[in-house]
């Protein structure tokens, strides 16, 4: 089983199972009652898998290959608060999404004449994002990422949140929050 299958298996509430699938009790126990769909709002995230697949093709995306990435996000005071899957089409109509999300990360500037998509590179690196929450037509609730902030705009959302919230440091953070790494430059 891949990365990415295995990351989807943990996002959803039901699964199913192979035969010779393992079961972890610890983590069955600890569920308790499953997947918890993250409220709207702004978290901070992790690229945690990264996969390459083809899609079929439908009325509105023509076949074509697309990036399945696992995103876990995690709310002001470092909690992890849920988890969401992004699929990003390698199509021309879906190139603002893919410079969204690689610029969020930091690895895309503005004023590139051409940038090429470090997919693998992804995994590991975050950034900050919108989450909403949508119905599905059978009235499943679904979370999913409505946009990627910049590095600039998720520094903005900081300030502003500080302002916010008094109980902050004087870093943007709660008190309780391990301290973030340093810069490498």
């Amino acid at each position: 089983m891949s990365n990415y299958d295995e990351f989807i298996k943990r996002t959803n509430e039901v699964y199913a199972l192979s035969w010779d699938d393992e079961i972890d009790v610890a983590e069955a126990d600890a569920s308790g009652s499953g997947f918890k769909i993250p409220a709207a709002g702004d978290y901070d995230f992790t690229v945690v898998t990264f996969e390459r697949r083809m899609y079929d093709g439908s009325e509105k995306i023509p076949a074509c290959n697309y990036a399945a990435i696992g995103i876990e996000l995690y709310s002001a005071n470092g909690a992890l608060a849920g988890r969401v899957h992004e699929n990003f089409y390698l199509v021309s109509s879906q190139t603002w999404k893919i410079m969204q999300f690689f610029t969020a990360l930091g690895m895309r500037s503005h004023g590139e004449a051409k940038f090429k998509p470090d997919w693998q590179g992804s995994i590991g690196r975050s950034g900050k994002c919108k989450i909403a929450v949508r119905k599905s037509s059978q009235g499943k609730e679904f979370a999913n990422v409505d946009r990627y902030y910049e590095p600039l705009d998720a520094a903005h959302l900081d300030m502003q949140s500080k302002a916010l919230h008094p109980e902050r440091s004087e870093g943007g953070a709660f008190e309780s929050d391990p301290p973030k790494p340093a810069l490498p430059f």
